[in-house]
Formats: C-alpha cells, sequence, structure tokens
C-alpha cells in the first residue's frame, strides 16, 4: 500500500483489524506470558508488528514512534488490547456461571473495559521519556474524542503535519536528506511545522482560507486548537487536510526545483 495513490485509511484499517483478530485469537489463554519474566520476547516482536502496521494505515514514514503511530491510527497497544479481552472473557463467564448474562450485560462490560483500557493507553502516552512529544502534545488533550471520531482520514499528507516527519528543512535536516534546517522560501532559519502552519508568507493565501474555513481568529489558533476544532466537525476535517495536501505537495516542488538549482547533476540523473 503505497503512501500516495494507494487506498484511503478507511481501508487500512480494516486490513489493519483483519491483523489484530488473528495476533490476539486466543488471548485469554496466553495473556499470562505477557506478565512472565520472559515477557520482552514477546513484547518486541508484538510492538515491531504493530508499529509497522499503524505507519501503513496512517500512510507515514518509517521514523515515527510506536506511539505516534497507534495514536494517529487509534489501535490500542495489543499488549493493552490483549488484556482487555482477557478481562471481558473472564468478566462474561462470571455472568455465565451467576446466571445473569444477557446481550446487554455484555455489551455494557465491554464498553467498560474498552474505557478502562483507553484509560491505561493515555497514561502510558504520558509517561516521562515517551516519544512524539510534539504529536502527543496537541491530540492527548482531546484524546477521546480523536478516538471516538467516526470521519475523517488522515492522509500521508495530512500525517506529515501532525507529526513533523515529512517535508520540511528541520526533518530533512536530521535525516541527513540536506544540510540546510532552513525554509526554501528563505523566510525562516529553521523550516518546521510550526513556521509553515503560521509564519511562512509564502503561504499567507492557503493559510487565511484555513482560518475562515475552521472559524477561527489566526491570533489565537495553534496546531492543538485546530485538532479540537476539527475532531468535532467533518467539514472543518476536509478543510484542514485539503490545507495540508496543498501545502506539503508545494513544498514537495519548491524541494525538487531547489534540489535541480543546487546539483545539476541531481538533476540530469534523476531526469
Amino acid at each position: 500500500m503505497p503512501n500516495l495513490r494507494g487506498p484511503y485509511e478507511e481501508k487500512r484499517r480494516l486490513y489493519a483489524s483483519v491483523l489484530t483478530s488473528v495476533v490476539t485469537y486466543a488471548a485469554p489463554v496466553w495473556s499470562d506470558a505477557l506478565s512472565s519474566a520472559s515477557s520482552k520476547k514477546i513484547f518486541r516482536p508484538i510492538i515491531r508488528l504493530q508499529r509497522s502496521t499503524t505507519i501503513r494505515v496512517v500512510s507515514g514514514y518509517r521514523t515515527i514512534s510506536f506511539d505516534v503511530a497507534t495514536l494517529l491510527a487509534r489501535m490500542p497497544p495489543w499488549t493493552l488490547e490483549v488484556a482487555m479481552r482477557r478481562r471481558v472473557y473472564e468478566r462474561v463467564t462470571d455472568l455465565r456461571r451467576r446466571n445473569e448474562w444477557s446481550k446487554e450485560a455484555v455489551a455494557d462490560l465491554k464498553k467498560q473495559e474498552r474505557n478502562i483500557m483507553n484509560r491505561q493507553w493515555s497514561a502510558s502516552l504520558n509517561r516521562p521519556g515517551a516519544p512524539g512529544v510534539f504529536t502527543r502534545g496537541i491530540i492527548r488533550p482531546h484524546f477521546t474524542k480523536w478516538l471516538g471520531r467516526k470521519f475523517g482520514n488522515t492522509s500521508f499528507r495530512m500525517t506529515q503535519m501532525l507529526t513533523g516527519h515529512g517535508c520540511f528543512g528541520h526533518y530533512l535536516s536530521r535525516m541527513r536528506k540536506r544540510d540546510l534546517l532552513a525554509c526554501l522560501h528563505f523566510t525562516a532559519d529553521d523550516d518546521t511545522v510550526e513556521h509553515t502552519i503560521y509564519e511562512c508568507p509564502a503561504l499567507v493565501d492557503q493559510r487565511m482560507a484555513l482560518w475562515i474555513s475552521l472559524s477561527q481568529e489566526a491570533e489565537t489558533m495553534d496546531l492543538g486548537c485546530i485538532i479540537e476544532t476539527i475532531v468535532d466537525s467533518q467539514t472543518k476535517w476536509l478543510a484542514f487536510s485539503l490545507f495540508a495536501n496543498s501545502v506539503i505537495e508545494g513544498k514537495e516542488t519548491r524541494e525538487r526545483e531547489w534540489e535541480r538549482e543546487v546539483s545539476p547533476a541531481f538533476s540530469f540523473s534523476s531526469s
């Protein structure tokens, strides 16, 4: 599934949900292994597999951390999922033993256990030293709405905007893709997400269109406010998605132009 011109997030999430079902199959039987002395041997491959899966779901770069990828994809860590499924199994078994089983009771306890799992997940994202400070900082205050929304695809370019892992001088320099930190419009010494969204004069028209679409004042807007706004409205989510696509596509075009300017050999070899 390529990041560009591939299926939308819904189809990617469908495949990911199938994989989740396979991985967590018979979880009540083997979940004790996760708390054993040798649990690291199980944790590591599970985390590696889910990280790869969730990165594909949100069409992200491979440099995105496990915490950020699962958060963007709205897929709880499988280790928490396994523990939740065991608790559900034990509670449903107890209901049957007491002759209190009903569809409504089972649905209620599943909701309770999922809420517990989400609280555990949120606490894990807030642990000291957790990676992805930027993304966690803008999404965690709106964690429940982020998980519960029924709309909103996270595209390749929108994921770049929400992580800073993409066509930004700061990231490209850190990845040793180019030596220059600066914005290629030469309006800032450090080309970051914040500069791109709030400051770059080359993007003033797109920025103003976004503020109007979100019904927000530019002076009071930050990326956290944008998240708060778009998780409540499908229309505003689409407006931000279109803004991200337009801006990042423009930055990619400028990046290619700059490469041709500084390296004629690169232009010739890639033509």
